[in-house]
C-alpha cells in the first residue's frame, strides 16, 4: 500500500509549480495561517481514486459532497466561502491531482 506522503509528492510535482498560490517553482506562498484545500484533502481524492481504481467522471461530484461539506470555507447555506469555486485550489487543481493520483496507484497496482 502507497502511503501519502508519495502521493502528495506526485500531486505536488504536478500541481505546486503552476499554483497561483505559488512562486512558480513549486514554492507554496499561501499565508501560514491558511491551510492548502488540496493537500488537505488529499486523504480523500485518494480514497476516490484508489476505491474506484480508473478514471471516472463521478469523481468530481463526489468530492464537493465529500470535501466541500467538511470545509471550514464553505458558508452557511451552502455555497462556496471563497466567491468563487475557483478560487478553491481543490476545485482548481482536482483534474491534476487525480492524474497523479491515478499514475501512483496505477505504478503499485499487482499486474
Amino acid at each position: 500500500m502507497t502511503d501519502l506522503h508519495e502521493y502528495w509528492q506526485a500531486v505536488h510535482h504536478r500541481v505546486c509549480p503552476g499554483c497561483i498560490e505559488g512562486d512558480g517553482h513549486g514554492n507554496c506562498l499561501l499565508d501560514p495561517a491558511l491551510e492548502c484545500t488540496l493537500q488537505k484533502s488529499l486523504p480523500v481524492i485518494v480514497d476516490i481514486v484508489t476505491r474506484t481504481g480508473l478514471w471516472n467522471m463521478s469523481y468530481g461530484e463526489e468530492l464537493h459532497t465529500i470535501v466541500c461539506g467538511e470545509c471550514k470555507y464553505q458558508t452557511i447555506d451552502g455555497t462556496c466561502g471563497f466567491g468563487e469555486e475557483a478560487e478553491c485550489a481543490v476545485e482548481r487543481y482536482f483534474p491534476a491531482a487525480v492524474e497523479a493520483v491515478r499514475v501512483v496507484y496505477e505504478g503499485h497496482r499487482p499486474r
